[in-house]
C-alpha cells in the first residue's frame, strides 16, 4: 500500500494509475485500429490519439518520479536520460528541441531526483536564454573514470543545481555558457 501521506505516495499513486488509464484508453484504440483503415480520416484520428496518449504517458511518468526520496540508481544513463527527454521538451517550451546523443557507456551510480531536477532546470534556462530555435543537446560519452554528460548550450543560471548533482556522486562539473560538462565516476568518491 502506498504511503499517501507524503509527496511521493501520492505521485506514486497517480503514476499507477495514469499507466492503467492509458492501457484501457490504448487497447481500445488498437482495437478500433482493426475496423477503420488507417489511410482515412477516423484510422488518422485513431492515430492521433493513439500518438496523444503515448505522449502523455511519456511526459507525465518522468514527472511523478520528481518526488521520490533521494538515492544512487546504479543504472546506464542513457535509460533514465531518454525517459526523461519528454519532459525536458516540456519544461524547454515545447518549440525547442532537445536531443540525446548518447555512446555506450557503463552504468554509474545517479543521484536521482536530483539529476532529473537539474537537467529540468538547465532546459528550462537555456530554452529561455538562448535563440528561438537552438537545440539543446544532451550528450552522454564514456569519461577517464566515470561518464560526462555535456550539455550544450549553457546560460549561467543552470549552473549550482549541475554542480551539486556532481558533488553528490563524488564527480565534478565544468561550466561554461557554450556548455556544461558533469563528469561522475564509476563509484561514489
Amino acid at each position: 500500500m502506498k504511503d499517501i501521506r507524503s509527496e511521493a505516495g501520492v505521485a506514486g499513486a497517480v503514476r499507477h494509475a495514469a499507466n492503467n488509464l492509458s492501457m484501457v484508453v490504448l487497447s481500445n484504440l488498437d482495437l478500433l485500429t482493426r475496423s477503420v483503415t488507417i489511410d482515412t480520416p477516423a484510422g488518422r484520428q485513431v492515430t492521433r490519439a493513439r500518438e496523444a496518449c503515448e505522449r502523455l504517458l511519456a511526459i507525465l511518468v518522468p514527472y511523478t518520479r520528481l518526488s521520490r526520496e533521494p538515492v544512487l540508481d546504479r543504472v546506464a544513463p542513457e535509460t533514465p536520460l531518454r525517459a526523461l527527454l519528454p519532459l525536458l521538451t516540456v519544461v524547454a517550451g515545447g518549440h525547442e528541441p532537445v536531443t540525446l546523443e548518447a555512446e555506450a557507456v557503463q552504468p554509474v551510480p545517479l543521484p536521482r531526483p536530483a539529476l532529473d531536477l537539474a537537467l529540468l532546470e538547465w532546459a528550462e534556462v537555456a530554452a529561455a536564454e538562448s535563440p528561438r530555435g537552438t537545440v539543446l543537446r544532451i550528450a552522454l560519452l564514456p569519461g577517464e573514470d566515470g561518464v560526462v554528460i555535456r550539455l550544450s548550450p549553457n546560460p549561467g543560471g543552470a549552473g549550482g543545481a549541475l554542480v551539486e548533482v556532481a558533488a553528490l556522486v563524488g564527480g565534478s562539473a565544468t561550466l561554461g555558457a557554450d556548455m556544461a560538462e558533469l563528469r561522475l565516476p564509476y563509484q561514489p568518491g
